[in-house]
């Protein structure tokens, strides 16, 4: 009905389940870098909507946003009178193409929402896609599959005939249902070397470029980026150049990936929305490359089922965990919440339901360093209390 906005410009697709966001960040900074005019679409928002559409690295304006959502509207109604409602991520990502096609862009960089064969956003057909996998994990598996084979054929379902592949290195199992998913398609894989490809460019300590790209999975990240830009590069006859992919590391910003928050006392608070068991390992691996031993309390709010297997990660790191519920009223959808309150200890687990409580807690507590994770649902509504 929109007339396929999504193949008007180049595509950059990626999948994975953890790092697209950062990747996609990544890919999209390094070309504005090389003077390229991106279009990024992502999810989700940490806190402003307008963060999952953004055009030249910078959200929508408010006015451009709500006029994008008015041209859809007539089309979800007929949608609707056709027996069909597109849903709320389904009507989010036809906005992101919309707004991209309505703007002189060079490239689309998109980000997965679930999976890959079955997303909203595989809908993308042009023969030129580049498609990028990022590190496999459990995460979605009523949806995507009970084992690590299962969720990694969904996510190389967004490679199609003959087109490049790009990603990371992955577990056994997920690489062999990669390279199957690749043979199928008669698609060209391609496995980033990660020390070879930062030693290239002269990157060895990355947190001193950018403190949120702590942690080892930021390597593999950056390195994924660097040589998905280095193909399109190739590919349509312009040059990468080192100095300015230092420049794009150095000026990149993600809202709620390891986003620190520093206060007038010389605290600091890090936003992460990690709410899976290996984003919450990579995040506990970026807290002990940023903090060492010092003290850290964490706030842990979850929208998923079966917290106890992510609290353990986080109590090997963890001083103090308040256990707390979002509550704000600016939710794109409702989430059901799992009862944490069963889990306080008293000793280092802490229930406070209300997050007004949660922020005068920290205000008498002499921590350094407060972590706030568990969901994205959480850091818009704790950040707003602290601000």
């Amino acid at each position: 009905m929109l007339g396929n906005p999504q193949n008007i410009y180049p595509a950059i697709h990626i999948a994975g389940t953890s790092g697209k966001g950062t990747v996609s960040h990544l890919i999209s900074a390094i070309l504005e870098a090389h003077g390229k005019k991106t279009a990024l679409i992502v999810s989700p928002h940490a806190y402003d909507i307008r963060e999952r559409i953004l055009i030249r690295g910078k959200m929508l304006s408010e006015k451009n946003f709500i006029e994008a959502l008015n041209a859809l509207l007539p089309n979800y109604v007929k949608m609707k009178k056709m027996g069909s409602s597109p849903s709320y991520f389904e009507m989010l990502i036809a906005l992101g193409f919309l707004a991209a096609s309505r703007s002189k862009v060079d490239y689309c960089v998109v980000e997965t929402g679930i999976g890959g064969k079955l997303d909203t956003s595989n809908t993308i057909t042009r023969p030129d896609k580049l498609c990028v996998i990022t590190s496999i994990g459990f995460d979605h598996m009523n949806i995507l599959g009970h084992t690590i084979k299962e969720i990694a054929s969904q996510k190389i379902g967004i490679a199609q005939a003959h087109q490049q592949v790009f990603s990371s290195p992955q577990s056994k199992e997920a690489m062999e249902a990669i390279k199957l998913g690749c043979r199928k398609a008669q698609a060209k894989l391609t496995v980033v070397n990660i020390r070879k490809t930062l030693q290239k460019y002269g990157i060895s300590n990355l947190s001193k470029l950018n403190e949120q790209l702590c942690g080892t999975h930021n390597r593999s990240n950056l390195a994924l980026a660097i040589k998905s830009a280095e193909h399109i590069a190739r590919r349509d006859g312009w040059n990468i150049r080192p100095t300015l992919v230092k420049k794009a590391i150095k000026a990149f910003k993600i809202p709620g990936r390891f986003e620190i928050v520093r206060t007038q006392n010389k605290r600091e608070f890090v936003f992460d929305g990690a709410h899976n068991e290996q984003k919450l390992s990579a995040l506990m691996d970026a807290v002990k490359e940023r903090y060492g031993n010092k003290e850290v309390g964490f706030i842990f709010a979850s929208s998923k089922d079966d917290p106890e297997s992510k609290l353990n990660i986080i109590k090997k790191r963890a001083k103090i965990i308040i256990l707390t519920k979002y509550h704000s009223k600016e939710l794109d959808m409702i989430r059901p919440q799992p009862d944490l309150e069963k889990l306080a200890d008293n000793k280092q687990l802490f229930y406070l339901p209300e997050t007004k409580d949660v922020v005068s807690y920290i205000g008498s507590s002499d921590l350094p360093v407060w972590v706030v994770t568990g969901s994205f649902y959480i850091l818009g509504e704790i950040k707003n209390l602290l601000e």
